[in-house]
């Protein structure tokens, strides 16, 4: 799952140094924050949890309980040419853009937008009406049969039929 954010996990246990109770994973709470149900999170902060499944988000592959997987409604090709593990959205060899800091990722992709495909303000990981291939027929129709539909492809394009303007068929139903 390739998800690129400028947010800092010291420990890296997934969990933000903001949320995290324990931020250096040395067994001692963090001064000024509380662990009090010692579950790694600070007291009293919510971490967002989109779809209500009990998964907050950063740990969750479907934020939204669409039945489409975060990385499928993201901008990342989840293709790697070069075998650097860097996505070829984001690879700079592939980009061809800018890479001052030399770690192998477009520095303008470090700024990048949600993909939001219906333009409704709401990122397609987390929109649950989400229409990737603006047919009018949303995802979790074309896509009731997860994770078959991500499979179904019946121009051979590459692209999923249910994410795929050219292909206006109801997958799975």
């Amino acid at each position: 799952r390739l998800e690129l954010f400028a947010i800092k996990d010291t420990d890296a246990d997934g969990i933000a140094d903001y949320y995290d109770a324990d931020s250096d994973a040395n067994g001692i709470v963090d001064e000024g924050k509380l662990d009090e149900d010692e579950n790694g999170v600070t007291d009293n902060i919510k971490l967002p949890d989109s779809d209500g499944d009990q998964k907050p988000n950063h740990q969750d592959l479907d934020s939204d309980g669409d039945g489409i997987l975060d990385t499928d409604e993201s901008i990342a090709v989840q293709l790697d040419d070069d075998g650097d593990s860097i996505d070829n959205a984001f690879d700079v060899d592939t980009t061809l853009g800018s890479d001052i800091d030399h770690d192998g990722i477009d520095d303008a992709k470090l700024s990048y937008r949600n993909k939001d495909t219906d333009n409704d303000g709401i990122p397609d990981y987390l929109d649950l009406g989400s229409d990737s291939d603006k047919d009018g027929i949303s995802d979790n129709l074309e896509c009731a049969e997860f994770p078959q539909c991500t499979l179904q492809d019946s121009d051979n394009d590459g692209i999923a039929d249910y994410m795929d303007p050219q292909t206006n068929l109801l997958v799975g139903l």
